[in-house]
Protein backbone atom coordinates (compact mmCIF):
# COMPACT_ATOMS: atom_id res chain seq x y z
CA UNK A 1 0.00 0.00 0.00
CA UNK A 2 3.02 2.57 0.91
CA UNK A 3 4.89 1.85 -2.67
CA UNK A 4 1.22 1.96 -4.40
CA UNK A 5 0.41 5.42 -2.39
CA UNK A 6 3.97 6.63 -3.35
CA UNK A 7 3.77 6.24 -6.82
CA UNK A 8 0.10 7.86 -6.78
CA UNK A 9 1.76 10.97 -5.21
CA UNK A 10 4.35 11.12 -7.58
CA UNK A 11 1.60 11.21 -10.26
CA UNK A 12 -0.90 13.04 -8.44
CA UNK A 13 1.71 15.97 -8.15
CA UNK A 14 3.32 15.78 -11.54
CA UNK A 15 -0.07 15.56 -13.25
CA UNK A 16 -1.46 18.49 -11.35
CA UNK A 17 0.54 20.69 -12.31
CA UNK A 18 -0.90 20.21 -16.37
CA UNK A 19 -2.82 23.41 -17.53
CA UNK A 20 -6.87 21.65 -17.72
CA UNK A 21 -5.94 18.67 -15.40
CA UNK A 22 -8.42 18.55 -12.75
CA UNK A 23 -7.76 15.85 -9.44
CA UNK A 24 -9.83 15.40 -6.74
CA UNK A 25 -7.89 16.04 -3.43
CA UNK A 26 -8.21 13.24 -1.17
CA UNK A 27 -9.57 13.77 2.43
CA UNK A 28 -6.57 14.02 5.07
CA UNK A 29 -8.66 11.28 7.25
CA UNK A 30 -8.98 9.24 3.95
CA UNK A 31 -7.38 6.04 4.08
CA UNK A 32 -6.96 4.70 0.32
CA UNK A 33 -4.56 2.62 -1.78
CA UNK A 34 -3.51 4.48 -4.78
CA UNK A 35 -3.30 1.12 -7.47
CA UNK A 36 -5.12 3.65 -10.07
CA UNK A 37 -5.61 7.53 -10.56
CA UNK A 38 -8.70 9.04 -11.97
CA UNK A 39 -8.53 12.86 -13.53
CA UNK A 40 -10.45 14.77 -15.61
CA UNK A 41 -9.17 16.51 -18.91
CA UNK A 42 -11.00 19.88 -19.62
CA UNK A 43 -8.43 21.16 -21.92
CA UNK A 44 -9.06 19.62 -25.04
CA UNK A 45 -12.88 18.59 -25.99
CA UNK A 46 -14.38 14.97 -25.36
CA UNK A 47 -14.85 14.11 -28.89
CA UNK A 48 -10.88 14.63 -29.18
CA UNK A 49 -10.63 11.99 -25.90
CA UNK A 50 -10.31 9.24 -28.04
CA UNK A 51 -7.34 10.31 -29.89
CA UNK A 52 -5.66 11.59 -27.08
CA UNK A 53 -6.29 8.01 -25.23
CA UNK A 54 -4.99 6.27 -28.58
CA UNK A 55 -2.24 8.26 -28.87
CA UNK A 56 -1.10 8.03 -25.51
CA UNK A 57 -1.28 4.31 -25.79
CA UNK A 58 1.15 4.22 -29.13
CA UNK A 59 3.74 6.07 -26.30
CA UNK A 60 3.19 3.01 -24.23
CA UNK A 61 0.78 5.29 -21.64
CA UNK A 62 -2.77 2.87 -20.99
CA UNK A 63 -5.70 5.02 -19.65
CA UNK A 64 -9.03 4.15 -20.12
CA UNK A 65 -11.74 7.12 -20.73
CA UNK A 66 -15.13 6.91 -18.64
CA UNK A 67 -16.75 8.85 -21.59
CA UNK A 68 -17.26 5.86 -23.62
CA UNK A 69 -20.36 3.84 -24.37
CA UNK A 70 -18.98 0.62 -24.04
CA UNK A 71 -17.57 -0.69 -21.03
CA UNK A 72 -13.75 -0.98 -20.95
CA UNK A 73 -11.66 -2.20 -17.64
CA UNK A 74 -13.61 -1.14 -14.97
CA UNK A 75 -14.45 2.22 -16.64
CA UNK A 76 -18.45 1.21 -17.64
CA UNK A 77 -20.67 3.98 -16.85
CA UNK A 78 -23.97 4.22 -14.58
CA UNK A 79 -25.53 3.36 -18.14
CA UNK A 80 -24.19 0.23 -19.33
CA UNK A 81 -25.70 -1.49 -15.96
CA UNK A 82 -28.20 -3.71 -17.61
CA UNK A 83 -29.20 -5.34 -14.00
CA UNK A 84 -30.80 -2.15 -13.50
CA UNK A 85 -34.14 -1.43 -14.97
CA UNK A 86 -35.19 2.16 -15.74
CA UNK A 87 -32.35 4.29 -15.84
CA UNK A 88 -32.61 7.83 -15.93
CA UNK A 89 -30.34 10.27 -18.10
CA UNK A 90 -28.21 11.71 -15.56
CA UNK A 91 -26.60 14.74 -18.14
CA UNK A 92 -24.32 16.29 -15.25
CA UNK A 93 -22.85 12.86 -14.48
CA UNK A 94 -22.29 11.80 -18.36
CA UNK A 95 -20.94 15.15 -19.14
CA UNK A 96 -18.05 15.00 -15.93
CA UNK A 97 -17.51 10.92 -17.01
CA UNK A 98 -17.22 12.32 -20.16
CA UNK A 99 -14.08 13.80 -19.17
CA UNK A 100 -12.80 11.60 -16.79
CA UNK A 101 -9.82 9.36 -17.01
CA UNK A 102 -8.70 6.24 -15.54
CA UNK A 103 -5.00 4.96 -14.99
CA UNK A 104 -3.84 1.81 -13.11
CA UNK A 105 -1.11 2.02 -11.84
CA UNK A 106 1.40 -1.29 -11.47
CA UNK A 107 3.92 -1.89 -8.40
CA UNK A 108 6.43 -2.56 -11.43
CA UNK A 109 6.41 1.23 -11.76
CA UNK A 110 8.90 3.23 -10.07
CA UNK A 111 9.24 7.03 -9.98
CA UNK A 112 11.05 7.39 -13.05
CA UNK A 113 8.21 6.04 -15.35
CA UNK A 114 5.87 7.93 -13.49
CA UNK A 115 8.20 10.86 -14.97
CA UNK A 116 7.83 9.64 -18.25
CA UNK A 117 3.84 8.91 -17.73
CA UNK A 118 3.44 12.86 -16.80
CA UNK A 119 5.75 13.90 -19.76
CA UNK A 120 3.65 11.94 -22.20
CA UNK A 121 0.55 12.82 -21.05
CA UNK A 122 1.79 16.63 -20.75
CA UNK A 123 3.28 16.16 -24.69
CA UNK A 124 -0.35 14.57 -26.23
CA UNK A 125 -2.25 17.06 -24.66
CA UNK A 126 -0.38 19.99 -26.12
CA UNK A 127 -0.71 18.16 -29.54
CA UNK A 128 -4.35 18.04 -29.53
CA UNK A 129 -4.35 21.34 -29.05
CA UNK A 130 -2.59 22.42 -31.55
CA UNK A 131 -4.91 20.58 -33.67
CA UNK A 132 -7.60 22.62 -35.61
Amino acid sequence: IRRWNKLYDVLFKGLSKIDGIVIPVRADKEFFVGSSIQFRIRCIKEKKIPHFVEACLSRGVELKWFGDAEPKAFTSRYDSWSYIKNLPVLSKTLSILGTTLDMRIPLTFNSKDCSIIIDVIRSEIKNLQTIA
